[in-house]
């Protein structure tokens, strides 16, 4: 059989993953759902037909966090309450997200919010003044892994 190792990103250790009968051709898998960053390899015991070997390990798989909009946009009377609601996956509580809004420059910062236990987040927008406003989450790289940016959330304050 074919033993499969990944070692997280910012560790030095291996963990098994799954072991596999390779197939008449050689080939082996293992499902893996990582939930960082990392680097795997495969190792195969001696038998009396072949000797021991491990691949050389790889280069790192970087994990490309998903941030999800529970709504695209939302519409509201002026001075309304108004949310922005997005969850990370994989997630985990105390994430910090960016939160930004599209100005005619580019895009500014504006605030951050944390996720909670159910690695979901949320922002109350401001209503207070009449217009449409873009804005969008960003999760910044970090040795688990790299970073990711929400899609668009429209505000419309009539």
């Amino acid at each position: 059989p074919v033993t499969f190792w990944w070692q997280p990103a910012g560790t030095t250790s291996w963990n098994q993953i799954g072991t596999s009968a390779s197939a008449v051709t050689g080939d082996a898998s293992v499902v893996l759902k990582p939930t960082s960053s990392g680097r795997w390899r495969a190792t195969v015991a001696a038998s009396p037909l072949w000797a021991a070997s491990t691949t050389s390990v790889l280069p790192t798989t970087a994990l490309v966090p998903v941030l999800t909009l529970a709504s695209p946009s939302v519409a509201v009377k002026k001075a309304a309450t108004a949310y922005a609601r997005v969850s990370v996956l994989p997630g985990a509580a105390g994430v910090v997200l960016t939160v930004q809004r599209h100005v005619s420059t580019g895009w500014k910062t504006v605030t951050t919010v944390t996720t909670n236990a159910h690695a979901q987040a949320a922002l109350r927008l401001p209503t207070t003044v009449k217009g449409r406003w873009v804005y969008r989450f960003v999760i910044g790289a970090t040795p688990a892994h790299t970073a990711a940016v929400s899609g668009s959330f429209t505000l419309t304050v009539s």
